[in-house]
């Protein structure tokens, strides 16, 4: 804090150039797995009207002005947001534990992140 009561603009061009970085990594590691975050999207996109948690994650999508990108790229940001809402909890703007439907929205794409997940590692079943 001591650092961003100093320089707040320097501080917050480094937050900005982090946040951009993991956003390159989560799309980095999509970008081989292009169905399955093309399948969050889907599942996602299903929900959006009648999850308010679904809806928030594409709400934050276009802020970030992901939106005109491919569906799997902008199904990588949704995964992104889904974890920094529940890891930051408390500390964003899009809290998890705000969303009573949030556990919905998670299932739904728990099955692709899982396979997702998997292939990272070389394991493929079925």
């Amino acid at each position: 804090m001591a650092a961003f009561d100093a320089e707040p603009a320097v501080s917050l061009a480094a937050a900005t150039e982090s946040l951009k970085s993991e956003l390159r990594q989560i799309t980095a590691l999509a970008e081989p797995h292009q169905d399955l975050f093309e399948e969050c999207w889907d599942r996602l996109n299903g929900l959006k009207n009648t999850n308010q948690f679904a809806t928030a994650l594409f709400r934050r999508a276009a802020e970030k002005k992901v939106n005109g990108q491919g569906k799997w790229q902008v199904g990588a940001v949704l995964v992104y947001q889904v974890r920094c809402a529940v890891v930051h909890a408390g500390e964003k703007d899009m809290i998890f534990e705000n969303f009573p439907d949030g556990d919905a929205a998670i299932n739904a794409i728990l099955p692709p992140i899982e396979r997702a997940a998997l292939r990272m590692l070389g394991i493929t079943l079925g």
